[in-house]
């Protein structure tokens, strides 16, 4: 159990890049790592990013470990969040009620036993991302550390085009190089 005893948290977006993006999806996946030197992290809030006003759903899923080669199965994923909020629209990021939210652990010690995945979905196509530059298709999801600070890395995740979670052959899981637009509470 994490026994750092005040709250940190991890913006993966700054406001210029809330109001230059403009491609959305479903949902995305990502893996949030510890460090290799530090214990369990508790995971107790995240924010998200929609250009929307008005009422949204969401549901926000995780497992320990990595999503690669989890993706559109519902298996061994837990849904630590779901309900209906306000979008705060266009530069701002919309936060899930801390009521709404289970807390998660992190495993320390990096690598696979400090990680763990989270997919964000709505069920309409209003997640905004940031996708690959150059038009790549070729995913980093899980290769490239968007940002971190000294407890925790999180990775490129991977849009998804479809709701809900759809099967891993899926074409409409694009691979994208994308920062996941988020604020992890911990």
């Amino acid at each position: 159990m994490p026994s750092r005893p005040f709250l940190t948290s991890l913006t993966t977006v700054t406001r210029k890049e809330l109001m230059s993006t403009s491609s959305t999806a479903y949902g995305y996946v990502f893996n949030v790592r510890t460090k290799a030197d530090v214990g369990a992290v508790l995971i107790k809030g995240m924010d998200f990013y929609t250009d929307k006003f008005g009422s949204i759903n969401y549901e926000l899923w995780t497992r320990p470990g990595t999503f690669v080669g989890y993706r559109g199965r519902y298996a061994g994923w837990e849904l630590i969040a779901t309900g209906s909020i306000k979008g705060k629209g266009a530069g701002e990021l919309t936060s899930i009620p801390e009521e709404d939210f289970t807390e998660v652990s992190i495993n320390g010690g990096g690598s696979n036993q400090g990680t763990r995945a989270f997919y964000m979905t709505l069920n309409t196509k209003d997640l905004v991302y940031q996708a690959a530059g150059g038009g790549s298709f070729v995913s980093k999801a899980d290769v490239n550390v968007h940002d971190e600070t000294d407890e925790i890395e999180v990775y490129d995740g991977e849009a998804i085009l479809a709701y809900p979670f759809p099967p891993q052959v899926c074409v409409t899981c694009i691979p994208r190089n994308l920062p996941p637009f988020f604020r992890t509470k911990y």
